[in-house]
């Protein structure tokens, strides 16, 4: 807004608001800049008697309180439009004159500015408007941003809080003493030792302050509030005062815990699959220097070896490559499982036909490892799951039964009810878990292999697909295992009855 500080200014003004009837009232930084007769009149002065005087000092000292929190409110919202404000000043004689104000005042290089229009009202307008009208305004406009304003004076210790701060700080009205040291004791003390710090900076260089603390009445996820404040220096350039908002910031910091704890889940999935992905190059290596080295053997010492060194050569490459290939068709699925490639297609499965055809399938296996495979089923039981999924799980806990089992050992599934859920298991006698080995089972990065009774190797990928695919149709998986007594899978579903 310009300056009007010349006659010449002055009196341009005058004529152009007296000519359009406006009853103008300008005020810059507290003091009034300009003022048409009229408004001088209703106040029982000249305009020129009150040019250059504080505003405040023609308010009516009932409703100065009001006026201040106003002022304190424009310095953070930088600018208030207002319309139809009801205020009270003081004419000359100290009877109240009541007036209804519509305006601009802005906030900006710490100085107000403002040009105020106002009209005569009578006492029955006045009390229609309700005289707390404004500060409910007033209010209305802190709830909407959630913060209060707050303001310290250095020197005597004094604070002002608005009626908005008590309720974010979770204190009775009246129940605060308005005093420096007390009001600390509403913060944890970890925090007050912050601000304090804080406090030093900002009276060395003049620097905002801007600090959370946690009030100590409340629980950790409530009850945060941050400090924004300017400070204001004296006449000896000495720290006076300081001034600002207390802001509720419960939601946010609600928020960044949320988002903090996404972050770090995600960083322990990320360095979870990248330890594992390490195991899996780790362990691939295995069975193929086991074929690279046993197939250049068998081309360079060919017609050196005999016929039954030559056969075991070539039945560690083929076991070297069976195991490769179902730890890459483990690995691909897994792959497409991540990817969610694979379809989820829940159908209605008799759990015999299942345990049948796992029996069937592992034959040759078991058979050639001479172990002794006992299965049994009620021909009633039937469960609701995505058969390749179910298939693939009972596929890895029976292979894996197989091949921790001795030859001559035994391997049995079974399948039996527990009220509304059919449970199916895979027991084996074989070489058994320890506590350690059985808790990390179905850990990706902590996967890991015990070589087989016949030196069969694996990464331990099959567990863990095992486990995702039963609990994507919503079973269970429980492991009972003894080092040296053998193991126990047993799943868990819903009936489909």
């Amino acid at each position: 807004m310009p300056e009007i500080t010349d006659h010449n200014n002055n009196t341009i003004s005058k004529s152009f608001f007296e000519e359009n009837g406006l009853e103008i009232l300008m005020e810059e930084n507290g003091k009034v800049l300009f003022v048409t007769e009229q408004i001088a009149e209703y106040l029982g002065y000249s305009s020129s008697e009150i040019i250059n005087r504080p505003f405040l000092e023609f308010i009516h000292p009932a409703h100065r309180t009001e006026i201040q929190k106003t002022y304190r409110l424009i310095r953070h919202v930088k600018k208030l439009i207002f319309n139809s404000y009801q205020i009270c000043l003081q004419h000359r004689n100290t009877t109240k004159v009541f007036l209804e104000a519509s305006g601009t005042i802005a906030y900006h290089n710490n100085k107000t500015s403002g040009i105020i229009c106002l009209e005569k009202i009578n006492q029955t307008r006045w009390d229609q408007a309700h005289t707390n009208q404004n500060a409910k305004r007033l209010r209305l406009a802190e709830q909407a941003a959630n913060f209060g304003i707050w303001e310290w004076n250095i020197k005597t210790g004094d604070i002002y809080i608005s009626d908005h701060v008590t309720e974010i700080l979770h204190i009775g009205k009246h129940s605060f003493d308005g005093k420096f040291d007390s009001f600390m004791k509403l913060f944890d003390t970890d925090g007050i030792d912050e601000l304090k710090s804080e406090l030093d900076k900002c009276f060395k260089s003049d620097r905002k302050l801007n600090q959370t603390l946690h009030i100590t009445s409340q629980p950790a996820g409530k009850g945060w509030v941050k400090f924004v404040a300017d400070l204001e220096r004296d006449s000896e350039g000495e720290p006076f005062k300081m001034f600002g908002i207390i802001e509720n910031i419960d939601d946010i910091i609600k928020y960044e815990t949320k988002l903090l704890k996404k972050n770090k889940e995600l960083s322990t999935i990320n360095e979870e699959k990248n330890r594992f992905f390490s195991i899996i190059a780790h362990d691939i290596r295995t069975p193929f220097t086991a074929i690279l080295g046993f197939s250049e053997l068998l081309y360079d010492e060919y017609f050196e070896l005999n016929d039954e060194t030559r056969r075991n050569y070539i039945k560690t490459i083929k076991r070297s490559g069976e195991q490769t290939y179902q730890f890459i068709e483990n690995l691909l699925i897994w792959t497409r499982s991540q990817m969610n490639k694979i379809v989820y297609n829940p159908v209605k499965i008799k759990v015999c036909d299942l345990i049948k055809l796992m029996e069937d399938i592992f034959r040759p296996v078991y058979e050639k490892k001479k172990i002794q495979f006992i299965s049994s089923c009620k021909s009633d039981m039937y469960i609701f799951a995505d058969e390749d999924m179910l298939k693939t799980s009972l596929r890895n806990l029976i292979s894996n039964a197989i091949k921790y089992t001795f030859p001559g050992g035994k391997v049995e599934l079974n399948s039996n009810t527990s009220g509304n859920k059919i449970n199916i298991s895979v027991k084996d006698n074989g070489v058994g878990m320890d506590e350690e080995k059985t808790a990390l089972l179905f850990s990706l990065n902590k996967g890991f292999s015990t070589p087989g009774t016949e030196n069969e190797s694996g990464t331990g990928l099959g567990m863990i697909i095992c486990k995702e695919f039963v609990t994507k149709n919503k079973g269970s998986i429980k492991v009972s295992s003894k080092k040296g007594k053998g193991s126990t899978f047993t799943l868990t579903f819903p009936s489909a009855s």
